[in-house]
């Protein structure tokens, strides 16, 4: 009797799946390997700024909607990080956590850019210098998570790069 029960545990044993290999969540169908994520930056702030905001696109890459839920950087960065949305209040913009995450529509791009949806990065422990980059991890609604890295950018530069193009353009145009 005992050798029965031994032999249905092995023939059993290669008959029932472990769930393993074949839950819906294996590596190659995670939420995380369905997105391509592009262009991820942050503004570069001033030395005692306590909050920053990162920026990138995410390409839903399946035949499925798929929930960006929150974020995370290392705590040397900040030691807060959530998803916000500005939005219109009492004639103001106001910024608003998107604490149900944000849905990427299947087989299409979300860009978080600044004025709209963005990675806000709060209690900041230094400032975000230009050139330096950290990493940004994404979770998804089924637990998954996708690293990038996000290179700092100073827009000052750029600001006054095409101000004093501005101002050569007119001086030319009023001679």
């Amino acid at each position: 009797m005992q050798k029965l029960a031994i032999l249905t545990i092995l023939i059993l044993s290669f008959y029932v799946p472990t769930g393993i290999a074949l839950t819906p969540n294996s590596q190659a169908d995670t939420m995380a390997n369905q997105v391509n994520v592009s262009d991820a930056w942050a503004r570069a702030t001033f030395a005692l700024a306590k909050t920053g905001a990162a920026y990138l696109t995410i390409e839903n890459q399946s035949n499925s909607d798929i929930t960006l839920l929150s974020a995370s950087v290392d705590k040397s960065i900040a030691s807060v990080v959530q998803i916000h949305h500005t939005v219109m209040e009492n004639d103001m913009m106001a910024m608003q956590e998107l604490s149900e995450g944000l849905v990427i529509p299947k087989a299409s791009s979300v860009s978080l850019s600044p004025g709209g949806v963005h990675i806000m990065l709060m209690g900041l422990q230094g400032p975000l210098k230009e050139k330096e980059s950290f990493e940004l991890r994404l979770y998804f609604a089924d637990k998954s998570s996708h690293i990038t890295q996000v290179l700092v950018k100073d827009l000052r530069k750029k600001a006054k790069q095409a101000h004093s193009k501005m101002n050569q353009q007119m001086e030319m145009n009023h001679d």
